[in-house]
């Protein structure tokens, strides 16, 4: 297994510089050898070698529509929804009462422009986590965005040109529960993406079981209820898909 080693150094006044990455195999360098390296690099920020040392600064945006919408914002996501090659903003709202989602497309200039129009920004739910991906290989991406305060999740298919159709039957358009954060895997290897669902739960309604829903490669889904990652309840908030075999099965 290979071991991923970061060199960092923390310089006054509290500037945080990456010297160098690496990649080793326990069997190919030893503590010793890992020790010199990082007192090699000490020494090149020491002595003065500006071209290894990676370091970034901000300016903070006032005025930008992105900054001036003040929202109950759970999470956001950068994509780029109408392919036309430059990331776009979607940000999700959650208020106990219900708030219409952000959208905010790139203009090419280092500019957005906030959407109006369209189910994915007016849907007025308690939205928490979205997620995206191109569930039906069409060429765009698609959101699902979770819901919380029991009210049902919602899932948005892109037609290629930057407007979204609400899918108001099946699944998983009609679960609910305090759905927190959604994952994309491709977990029995069939070529196309199946979705993940994470859920919280509350005090009156206690926690909730995961949801997981199996991409039947025709713009449908099936709800997967067997299993510890469905039946399980805790009060999850995130997941991830990941191989931990070299067969290259994803696992959550």
């Amino acid at each position: 297994m290979a071991v991923y080693l970061n060199v960092l150094f923390f310089l006054p006044p509290y500037s945080i510089f990456l010297v160098r990455k690496h990649f080793f195999y326990p069997n190919e360098i030893s503590m010793k050898q890992l020790r010199r390296l990082a007192c090699a690099a000490y020494l090149c920020v020491a002595f003065g070698f500006p071209f290894l040392v990676q370091s970034h600064a901000f300016t903070k945006i006032t005025t930008c529509p992105i900054v001036t919408a003040g929202g109950a914002s759970r999470s956001v996501n950068w994509v780029d929804y109408d392919n036309d090659g430059y990331l776009d903003l979607f940000a999700s709202n959650r208020l106990e009462g219900g708030q219409n989602n952000f959208l905010y497309r790139n203009n090419h200039d280092s500019t957005f422009t906030k959407i109006a129009a369209g189910p994915l920004v007016t849907g007025h739910s308690p939205s928490d986590g979205a997620s995206w991906s191109d569930f039906d290989n069409d060429g765009d991406l698609d959101a699902f965005v979770g819901a919380c305060y029991d009210t049902n999740n919602a899932f948005y298919v892109n037609d290629g040109s930057g407007n979204f159709t609400q899918m108001i039957i099946g699944q998983p358009a009609n679960d609910r529960g305090y759905s927190e954060n959604a994952n994309w895997g491709d977990y029995d290897n069939d070529g196309d993406l199946d979705l993940y669902v994470t859920n919280g739960g509350s005090p009156s309604l206690g926690t909730k079981a995961n949801f997981l829903y199996r991409n039947d490669g025709d713009g449908t889904f099936t709800k997967i209820t067997s299993g510890g990652v469905v039946t399980k309840q805790f009060m999850e908030t995130g997941s991830a898909f990941v191989s931990t075999s070299r067969c290259g099965e994803p696992r959550r």
